[in-house]
Order: C-alpha cells, then sequence, then structure tokens
C-alpha cells in the first residue's frame, strides 16, 4: 500500500465518517464526531498505513480497509461504496461497544452504538440490493458475535482461564460483522452461494489477526487484568504476573515449545483464511496475510533469541527444609522458631517454573537439603527446566558413592560446597563425631564422579587466628588435591551463646582476615568470602583486583525463597519482600525484586555508607548488620575500624 494510496484512502474515510455524522440527529451527532475524532487521531498517530494495512496492523482494520478499498475505484459504483460506508458504521458500532465494555466509556455510546448499526445495515441493504438475503444474514451475524462475544469476555475476565484447540479456533468470531460487506456485493453479484465461505474465511483470517493482536498486546492485558490466548499459552496469569514478567515468560515458552505451538496456531489460521477466500476483486488481503506471515517469522527468530540471549541474571537461594540431622549450635536455620518448616514438592514444582524464566543458579540450603524428601525430583525438575546450574549446601554425610554418581549423571552443572570448619578439631566438636572424615569423603569423591566440590568453612576469630592459608594447605593434604574454599561470616549475635571455636571478627581480625586472602590470591589459590562484602574496601587497598571480590547482589540479582513461603533477599536475611503459598506463585520475583525495601538494598541507600568510596564494591551486608545490631539499612559497624585497623602491624599467621 504505497503513500498515495494511504493518504487516499484516510481521505475517504474522514469524508465517509462526516457523512455518516450528518445523518445522526442531535445530541448523537456530538458523540459520533467524538468517537470518529479518536478513531481518526490514532490512525493519524500510527500511520494509516500501518494501522490499516501494516502486518502488525489491529484484526478489523485490515478488514475494514479491504472493504474501504472499494471506494476508492470509480468502476466499483455505488454498491461498493454503500459497502464500504456500511463497513465503516459498523465498526464504529462496535468501537462504540468494546469502549463501554472494556474501557470503561460512558455508557450513552451504546445509544451512538444502536444509531451506526441501523445505519451500517441500510447501507449494507442498498448495498445487497435484496433485503430479505442480508438482512437475515446481518441478523445472523450479530447474533453469533453477540453470543461468542459475550463468552469471550467472560474468559478474559478469569485469572484462570484456558483457551483449548476449539476456543482458539474461534477467536475470529469475534469479527463476524466484517463479513457482511463483502458478503452484500456476493449477494448484489447473485453469488450468494459463496455467502458461507466467505464468512468461514473471515473467521479464520480475523483468527489469525486476533491471535497475533493478543502477542503484542500481552503488556496492555495485564495491565488491564484480562487474560487472552497469549498470556495463557506462555503461562501468565493476571493479578499474579505483570509486565515486567512478559520476557522471563517468553523465555520459558520458547524453551518447553508453547511459544512455537501459539504461532502455529496463527499461521494455520491466516494461511487457511487464504485458502478459503473467494475470489473477489483485488489481491489486498491476500497479500496482506503473506506478508503477515513472514513477519511473523522474522518476529519468531528474534524473539527466540531475546529470549536465550537476554534473559535477567538471578541467584535464588532456595531453602528447602529447616530441618537438619545435626544440631549445630552456631547455625542460624536452628534458632528460627519455625524451625521444622519444608517446602512441598507441588510448590517447589510451581516455583522451579518461575525460576526457569532466568538465567538461574539455583543454590539449593537448609537445615540439609539432603534430608529432603524431594531433593531428587528437584534437581532433576532444575534439569529438565534448563536451570543454569545449581549449588548445594551439605554437610555430606549422606553422600556416598552412589548419590555423587546420580549426581554427576545430571544433566545441568552441580558444585557442592562441603561444610567444614576450622582450625582441625572445631568441626567435629561443634557438628558431631567424624563429620570431618565425611566431609573429606566427599571432597575426595565427588570429582571422580564429575562433581565440583570445594569445602565452605566459617571465617572465625578463631581460623584467622591459625592461618587461612594454613587451613587451605591442611584440607589440600587430607583430599589429595587443592580445592577451592569459600568463607562466610558467623551470624551470631554478641550477646548471644558463646560457641566453643567459633567466635565472630572484630576489626582488627577483619584486617587480618583481609591481609592472608589478598596473599593467598596473589599465590593463585582459589578462595573467597561470600556473603560479607564489607571485606572488599580492604581487599581492594590491597591490590586484589575488582573481578576476584564477592559482590552482594541481595535486592537485584539475588533473592531467597525460606522454607516457609517467604521470599527475602537472601538466605541468612529474613525481611519479607513477597510469599509464595500453592497457585500463588507466579511473578514472586519481579513482585519481590520490586519491594521498596529491595530497590533500597539494591541503590546500597544504608546509614553510614552515604559517600562511601568504596561503596560500589561494599555496601555494607544488611544480614550481619541485621545479627548483630538488630537494624535495617545501616552499615557494618566495623567498617571503618576494619580500614583503620588495616593500617596496623597484622597480629595474624604469615600465609
Amino acid at each position: 500500500m504505497n503513500d498515495d494510496l494511504a493518504s487516499r484512502l484516510l481521505a475517504h474515510a474522514r469524508r465517509r465518517l462526516d457523512r455518516h455524522g450528518e445523518a445522526l440527529p442531535p445530541p448523537l451527532d456530538q458523540l459520533f464526531r467524538q468517537v470518529r475524532d479518536e478513531w481518526l487521531g490514532k490512525i493519524g498517530a500510527g500511520g494509516a498505513e500501518e494501522l490499516f494495512l501494516g502486518p502488525w496492523g489491529t484484526p478489523a482494520y485490515p478488514l475494514l480497509a479491504w472493504i474501504a478499498e472499494g471506494c476508492l475505484d470509480p468502476a466499483d459504483g455505488p454498491p461498493a461504496r454503500a459497502a464500504a460506508e456500511g463497513m465503516l458504521a459498523s465498526y464504529l458500532a462496535l468501537r462504540c461497544q468494546d469502549d463501554v465494555v472494556d474501557e470503561d466509556a460512558p455508557a450513552e455510546w451504546t445509544y451512538l452504538g444502536a444509531a451506526l448499526d441501523a445505519h451500517a445495515v441500510a447501507r449494507l441493504v442498498e448495498a445487497a440490493g435484496e433485503p430479505g438475503p442480508m438482512l437475515a444474514l446481518w441478523t445472523r451475524l450479530t447474533t453469533e458475535f453477540s453470543a461468542y462475544a459475550l463468552h469471550d469476555a467472560r474468559l478474559q475476565a478469569r485469572p484462570d482461564a484456558r483457551w483449548d484447540e476449539g476456543e482458539l479456533a474461534q477467536q475470529g468470531r469475534k469479527y463476524l460483522p466484517m463479513a457482511a460487506p463483502p458478503a452484500a456485493l456476493l449477494l448484489r453479484g447473485g453469488r450468494g452461494d459463496q455467502v458461507d465461505r466467505l464468512v468461514d474465511a473471515v473467521v479464520r483470517m480475523a483468527t489469525g489477526l486476533q491471535l497475533t493482536n493478543d502477542l503484542r498486546g500481552v503488556g496492555r492485558d495485564l495491565r488491564a487484568g484480562l487474560a487472552s490466548p497469549y498470556t495463557d499459552a506462555i503461562g501468565l496469569r493476571p493479578g499474579l504476573h505483570g509486565e515486567e514478567d512478559a520476557g522471563p515468560a517468553l523465555r520459558r515458552a520458547v524453551r518447553s515449545g508453547a511459544w512455537d505451538r501459539y504461532l502455529a496456531h496463527i499461521t494455520g489460521a491466516l494461511r487457511d483464511g487464504v485458502a478459503a477466500l473467494p475470489d473477489l476483486p483485488g489481491r489486498r488481503m491476500t497479500d496482506h496475510l503473506q506478508a503477515r506471515l513472514a513477519v511473523l517469522e522474522e518476529h519468531r527468530a528474534s524473539s527466540v533469541l531475546k529470549a536465550e540471549l537476554h534473559a535477567p541474571a538471578l541467584v535464588a537461594d532456595l531453602e528447602l527444609t529447616r530441618r537438619c540431622d545435626l544440631s549445630c549450635p552456631q547455625c542460624f536455620v536452628r534458632a528460627q522458631e519455625t524451625h521444622d518448616a519444608q517446602l512441598d514438592g507441588d510448590l517447589l514444582d510451581e516455583i522451579l517454573v518461575e525460576l526457569a524464566g532466568y538465567d538461574t543458579t539455583l543454590h539449593l540450603t537448609g537445615g540439609e537439603p539432603f534430608v529432603h524428601p524431594d531433593i531428587w525430583r528437584v534437581l532433576e525438575r532444575a534439569g529438565e527446566l534448563e536451570l543454569r546450574r545449581v549449588v548445594i549446601n551439605t554437610h555430606g554425610a549422606a553422600l556416598d558413592g552412589g548419590a555423587l554418581a546420580r549426581i554427576g549423571g545430571l544433566p545441568l552443572p552441580v558444585k557442592l560446597l562441603v561444610s567444614l570448619d576450622g582450625p582441625p578439631g572445631v568441626h567435629d566438636r561443634t557438628r558431631g563425631e567424624r563429620m570431618t572424615r565425611s566431609a573429606l569423603e566427599v571432597l575426595r569423591a565427588a570429582p571422580d564422579c564429575g562433581v565440583a566440590a570445594e569445602p565452605g568453612s566459617l571465617l572465625t576469630r578463631e581460623l584467622v587466628a591459625f592461618g587461612l592459608g594454613r587451613w587451605s594447605d591442611w584440607i589440600a593434604a587430607r583430599v589429595g588435591e587443592r580445592t577451592g574454599l569459600a568463607l562466610w561470616p558467623v551470624f551470631l549475635r554478641p550477646d548471644g551463646p558463646a560457641v566453643d571455636g567459633v567466635s565472630p571478627l572484630d576489626p582488627g581480625d577483619l584486617a587480618d582476615a583481609a591481609r592472608q586472602l589478598a596473599a593467598m590470591l596473589d599465590a593463585g589459590h582459589d578462595v573467597v568470602v561470600a556473603d560479607y562484602p564489607p571485606i572488599n574496601p580492604l581487599l581492594a587497598r590491597l591490590g586484589v583486583a575488582d573481578r576476584k571480590l564477592w559482590r552482594c547482589t541481595g535486592g537485584s540479582g539475588r533473592l531467597c525463597v525460606q522454607a516457609d513461603g517467604t521470599v527475602s533477599p537472601c538466605h541468612p536475611l529474613r525481611w519479607e519482600l513477597d510469599r509464595v503459598t500453592p497457585g500463588r506463585v507466579g511473578g514472586f520475583v519481579a513482585r519481590a525484586l520490586a519491594h521498596p525495601d529491595a530497590r533500597r538494598m539494591a541503590a546500597r541507600d544504608h546509614e553510614g555508607c552515604e559517600g562511601c568510596e568504596a561503596l560500589a564494591i561494599c555496601g555494607s551486608c544488611q544480614a550481619v548488620v541485621w545479627g548483630r545490631l538488630g537494624t535495617r539499612f545501616h552499615r557494618d559497624p566495623d567498617c571503618v575500624e576494619a580500614r583503620a585497623a588495616l593500617g596496623r602491624p597484622r597480629s595474624g599467621p604469615d600465609v
């Protein structure tokens, strides 16, 4: 459709709409002009080319343009012009009805719609030249349209709505009145036997057009709280999901095949419509449908790439259970009032499905994850859903050779973080006799099963005094090779009960730990302090590169689902950002990350951190602050003192 033809079509539509207005008595003519100006304004904003016949044009516009085209050819004469005017009047009548139903337009618009309908019937009868057959057809089309449109509106209002194959094939019935103008021309030409074929073609074409429209209008539908065939196809639920969930949902749908199945409905309907279209003058509708098919294929290819290459990164702590077969006195989970809380299988599956929309690193923790009855189903499901990888915190006592081999056979990378606290003797004393041996056996056997494993130790005053490098050497001597080493802070209140061999760091200890870590990293050791960013400014001053510093992404790219269903910024931090329950999981990631507390954490907006030159690599650990001070959004109480202590002579051992 060239620009000249588009301009002529728009100009003619304006004239014919004005003519409709002249036929209406006051005050209906005023209402008509309001509707007309709104419609023409949208055309002016989007361009006649795109809104009438562009590949993404909404369903009514291509059908409307198909008939309005008859006004432009003088050879078609008065019948074609009458059919086109009837189409314009009928279309605007439907617009009035839709706006009253869907957009809270004034109820008085229904009167305008009735008047336009009457005008449309008069012009269509004039076009057909046979009042009886035309009126019978109009009655049939509008009755069937009204029944299906009401059914579909009720379906859209249900958050749990489902569109099966039959429902999808009927979407074009919402445009049945659009078949009346070309049918009038068939009746005029003595081709009444082709009317049913025409109606079928319009339903099929409009089905493809409507399903395309739903695909493009997903954000609008979610804002309005409406379901649609597309939201159903990719697993979005109004009231649960928002616009920000559309991208992750598309990624899930691409991986599951639901995306291709939805597009197959569109392309099948459009091709069926082309095949069923009666032999009417002009190829405009056929050309349009072919163009739309080509654009859909391009859209499919780009959407698949976008879904896979631009998935938001997410670290998801999943506290499967707070139950454990040990009773470690230093465990912050054991101190919870609901220490027996546990996520059940069905809820876990819903959570995993939601996480599959992101580029998710799944961090399974507890309690002890391997006491959960569904642990293997969780791991297998994570593989089926193609999560990026899984990291598991475990004491290791339940992992024999068979279990390690089973983990190694999973279709995604799994890393074990095996609890092993030092200095020597502390682990058995706090966790139980022979627990050191169990941990070392797992660290030795895991690599032979194709499973990555490294020890995870508490960063305590006692361990710093013993020496972090010395502790790493001690482990390597017993495992047979040097492994990585993960260190965590101690989440204990200063006034809490003392645990023999497990003492939180003071500023001087933290400075000594930073010196030792910097030396280990400089020697090429794989060691990281996780969940404690206040050590980063100290390491940076000692020359450690930014890429080796652990970053806290709590509130931005990290969330935790606690065993009681609470969604929090991370596992040690119990601030509630959202809550998941069976059937109410969808969209929890986006909702939690939009919570004001999450946004404040992501912005590092903590009291005492304002203007700090190390804010980008630190930002304080709110889990430590909460555990030690019982307050929110505050800097770590030791961070300034630790930096001062870094300049004093160290008291820890050589590395």
